[in-house]
């Protein structure tokens, strides 16, 4: 493919290259190179079908490579200006993420409640809900924390995002000195845990071998 990613501009088939070029790459973490075909998409083919996707390569690629800032720029003008709602969810999820991983609590609640009002019902509406309910658990507002908790859990069958939302409410509980409550969501994880061993489901081996949301309530 690098021989073609080479070719002549001019050959229609090289965005489609350059994009399959710069997924390949970052899944590699190989984020510079990832980068670079990304953003040369971006630059010679502003028309073409991958070019929202490019340009969400290339925030993702910058966050790897700490350039947050940066990443953050081009993840808004996704936001703003992207005809595509499964390319500008994506943008929002990758900015709560950033915006998560960093501790600013202001811009995690601020995207995340704009997420929601978007996007109702939205494909990461759980993981919004989920997010705001940690980041109002590290604030110490453990009643917005719940409620937050409580809307992901309502909207959600996927166990993945179950497992970490009963936690967080266990915990939020715990911090409340409800120990009634607290073991009923560890209750419930339990015996997911065991439903899902038992058979041996799909998403049970999903979720033990993904990588998890960052959850402040176990850092």
């Amino acid at each position: 493919m690098k021989f073609l990613a080479k070719a002549s501009d001019k050959e229609p088939i090289l965005d489609e290259v350059h994009y399959w070029l710069a997924e390949v790459h970052f899944k590699g973490k190989n984020f510079k190179d990832s980068f670079f075909y990304a953003q040369k998409l971006t630059s010679n083919y502003p028309q073409s079908k991958f070019l929202w996707w490019a340009y969400l390569l290339m925030g993702s690629n910058n966050i790897e490579l700490g350039e947050k800032r940066t990443a953050e720029e081009i993840l808004k003008n996704i936001v703003a200006r992207c005809p595509d709602r499964e390319v500008i969810e994506s943008a929002y999820f990758n900015l709560l993420d950033l915006y998560f991983n960093e501790n600013d609590y202001f811009q995690v609640i601020s995207t995340g409640e704009k997420y929601i009002k978007d996007f109702p019902k939205g494909t990461l509406e759980p993981k919004a809900y989920y997010y705001l309910g940690e980041t109002y658990y590290a604030q110490g507002k453990f009643d917005k924390a719940i409620t937050n908790f409580e809307l992901a859990e309502n909207v959600t069958n996927d166990p993945y995002i179950l497992d970490l939302v009963w936690r967080g409410l266990s915990l939020t509980y715990t911090s409340k000195d409800n120990e009634a409550e607290a073991n009923k969501y560890m209750s419930k994880i339990v015996s997911e845990e065991l439903r899902l061993f038992t058979e041996g489901t799909r998403s049970f081996k999903q979720r033990t071998t993904a990588m998890p949301l960052k959850n402040l309530a176990f850092l």
